[in-house]
């Protein structure tokens, strides 16, 4: 029975994840991938063709797995269409009522560093937003069979929902990992821009590693919970088995 609600707890974790920044709630709006601060931004070396153009940037740039939002919208993008330089460029046009100019007209400067390795960091998001979005599936997939395990009580459905599980667990330990660490290193690569001097930083959402190592946690202790009740089940049984009868001179047992 607890594994219905930790697999319930592990969908509910991984779609916010999945869904942040979409929508200009608060709850949703927070749950960033990354958050890219725009205060000090040098207009001019970042957008040297439009800076002329500009009149205003947005303070930040909190940019979720299907979509981002600056400080008044928010907007929906493909999933696992992970690329900072679009979104930089779609919300400072956005912003400026130049949305008539095309995004791949315009050139923007990224820190030297991090656009060493920029197509790289695209594909490890992406990886890991695939991973995320299946890791929800089995999770709901593993609680289906958990529930028709618990109302049938049939043996074939124990071993698919304990396999499913067992892929649930691998896959998320799998997808978090990657997540923290290429975030880690995004971040890295982005702030360690010193003699760009471009006035942009980039921050992790720690809140979206947050729901990922929850859900993680979840996985870990519907691990440790159904390895303790299969055990104590199997002791009982033993005991139960092995104990001798003895009964009173009456015939009751003892």
């Amino acid at each position: 029975m607890h594994s219905t609600f930790f697999l319930l707890a592990i969908a509910a974790l991984t779609i916010l994840a999945l869904v942040g920044c979409t929508n200009n709630i608060k709850v949703i709006k927070s749950l960033q991938v990354l958050t890219l601060d725009l205060s000090s931004i040098s207009i001019s070396s970042v957008f040297p063709e439009i800076s002329s153009e500009l009149s205003s940037i947005p303070d930040y740039i909190k940019i979720g797995l299907m979509g981002y939002c600056t400080p008044d919208t928010c907007v929906k993008k493909d999933f696992a269409k992970f690329n900072i330089e679009t979104v930089l460029i779609e919300a400072v046009l956005a912003n400026n009522n130049l949305t008539d100019i095309a995004t791949s007209a315009v050139s923007v400067v990224l820190p030297t560093k991090y656009t060493d390795y920029v197509n790289d960091i695209n594909k490890i998001v992406d990886v890991f937003s695939i991973l995320l979005a299946v890791w929800f599936c089995l999770a709901i997939i593993g609680f289906a069979f958990v529930v028709v395990k618990i109302c049938l009580d049939l043996r074939l459905f124990f071993f698919i929902s304990s396999f499913c599980k067992g892929v649930c667990f691998s896959l998320g330990i799998a997808c978090t990992i990657l997540a923290t660490v290429g975030l880690l290193f995004a971040k890295r690569e982005f702030n360690s821009n010193s003699s760009d001097d471009l006035g942009m930083t980039l921050a992790v959402g720690k809140a979206f590693l947050g729901l990922l190592w929850a859900a993680v946690f979840c996985s870990v202790l519907d691990a440790i919970i159904s390895l303790v009740i299969r055990i104590t089940f199997r002791r009982r049984r033993r005991e139960t088995i092995e104990e001798p009868i003895t009964y009173n001179r009456w015939g009751y047992k003892i």
